[in-house]
């Protein structure tokens, strides 16, 4: 009997094993492959398995130098590509952040990227935002609603270095992607939403005016959908194309359903989080 056995044989649960001194490396190794796999199992650690081989590895980028890199659905591309297109952000090394104040809506994208997401996690409080407003005289506004920012963290993939080649000098130029509606459900979600006119009729719009692009080139992007677009300062309209339009996108994710909800706006508020 191994010492592992007889240590499990006198009772010795996994997750005081993880944290024994007495186990060296080596022995973890042998056993689990890895200190995060050993300690995931034993339920004190949170991590994602590789797809290739089943393991648990706290920095899944790391382990693929090794185990190979595996292939990314078309749905994991759509939704990484449409999420930096608005408000994510990647790195020079190629790891992506997703930020939202709705955990609903990142917890519908954490579950969908499978694992290509580390989880979802508070990465600022609203009331430490208000603090550090207030403090540097930025918001003098104490009235104003600060939500808790949440976020979803992806590993470096050969396909997020890519997403990486679209910033250039004057930020990103996403006129290099070739959209499609999921693409575009997830641009729409963190750069857009819809603007009412009146109370019972509202457009759907993506404010694109932090990108380093012409008007011209970001309605020639929509050239393929048959929809009536209008572009003005950064700014896509679609008014009289607005059903066709959510319709094309497909069915909202959750927690951004009042963003599909353009024929009434009480139901709109009601949505609303």
């Amino acid at each position: 009997m191994s010492d592992l056995e007889k240590k499990h044989s006198d009772g010795m649960t996994l997750s005081e094993f993880c944290s024994s001194a007495d186990y060296s490396e080596g022995m973890v190794l042998h056993r689990f492959d890895s200190w995060t796999n050993a300690k995931v199992k034993a339920g004190v650690e949170d991590a994602n398995s590789c797809p290739n081989c089943g393991k648990y590895y706290a920095r899944l980028s790391n382990h693929w130098n090794k185990c190979g890199e595996p292939e990314l659905s078309q749905k994991q591309k759509n939704i990484i590509t449409g999420a930096v297109m608005s408000d994510a952000s990647v790195t020079e090394k190629g790891s992506v952040s997703i930020y939202n104040s709705n955990k609903q809506f990142l917890e519908w994208v954490d579950k969908k990227l499978g694992f290509m997401s580390y989880g979802v996690y508070l990465n600022d409080s609203g009331e430490n935002r208000h603090k550090r407003n207030m403090k540097s005289g930025f918001d003098v506004e104490r009235d104003a609603e600060y939500k808790d920012i949440y976020r979803v963290g992806c590993p470096t993939h050969s396909f997020t270095r890519g997403m990486r080649e679209l910033y250039k000098e004057n930020g990103k130029e996403i006129h290099e992607i070739e959209l499609n509606p999921e693409i575009i459900k997830l641009w729409y979600v963190g750069d857009g939403g819809l603007n009412w006119s009146d109370d019972k009729y509202a457009y759907p719009e993506i404010r694109a005016i932090s990108q380093s692009m012409f008007d011209d080139e970001l309605e020639s992007m929509f050239d393929k959908f048959d929809l009536d677009v209008s572009v003005s300062s950064g700014s896509i309209r679609i008014y009289s194309d607005a059903d066709k339009f959510l319709s094309l996108i497909g069915e909202a994710p959750d927690g951004m359903e009042y963003k599909w909800e353009n024929k009434n706006r009480d139901i709109y508020n009601e949505l609303k989080p």
